[in-house]
């Protein structure tokens, strides 16, 4: 199941730039443990809280600049959309309870598989259950190059189904580019385009001492 994003300002997924050449050096690791006092989310540990314990143990100091990147536009091809359509309060968020089970089972929101197929395993399967456009594009930044701004206006949930080549630059195999499947299985549109990019970047950090 893929939930939608949480906000994490030292999440890896935003790119980060600058500090000493020891940061990547193989004989610089480090193991940092820090417990938290009393009970926490892991949104709270994840983010606000391990940003106060790098900032206090390495003396971490950043900063954060949004430029723009290039990206992929998604939006609707000409011809409209082949996925399926549903209603909406058609699932269950992730925090819902469950209906009685005498009620007829509601799937999860964004509930979903993929698998690989092929001789080489170079062909991705997807199938989602009720998964909205912010949910889908979480899912394609894994197979693409480069950041998916959503410009496709939908809202709702869908069901779709997509296979494609896990190969961006693959030219022989029996299955799609991820840029062809998208456009043909579920009438959407992936074009290169620029965007907004968040960038950590770090002014100073040291080693860590010893407790």
């Amino acid at each position: 199941m893929y939930s939608d994003a949480q906000y994490n300002p030292l999440a890896l997924s935003i790119k980060v730039e600058g500090g000493p050449g020891w940061m990547n050096s193989e004989s610089d690791r480090f193991d940092l443990a820090a417990k938290p006092e009393g009970v926490a989310s892991g949104e709270m540990m994840q983010g606000p809280m391990l940003q106060t314990f790098l900032e206090d143990r390495l003396k971490l100091k950043i900063h954060r600049e949004t430029r723009d990147i290039p990206t992929y536009g998604l939006s609707v091809a000409k011809g409209g959309i082949k996925m399926e359509r549903l209603e909406d309060g058609s699932c269950l968020s992730s925090g819902s309870a469950q209906q009685p089970t005498s009620a007829v089972q509601k799937p999860l929101c964004s509930q979903g598989s993929m698998a690989r197929s092929g001789q080489n395993n170079e062909i991705q399967g997807m199938d989602f259950r009720a998964i909205n456009m912010g949910d889908f594009i979480g899912v394609l930044k894994y197979y693409l190059d480069r950041p998916v701004v959503d410009k496709t206006g939908l809202a709702g949930r869908f069901n779709l189904h997509l296979q494609f080549a896990r190969d961006l630059s693959a030219t022989d195999t029996p299955a799609p580019s991820i840029f062809t499947a998208v456009q043909e299985q579920l009438g959407l549109k992936l074009e290169p385009t620029t965007g907004p990019g968040e960038f950590l970047v770090i002014d100073s950090i040291e080693r860590p001492s010893e407790n």
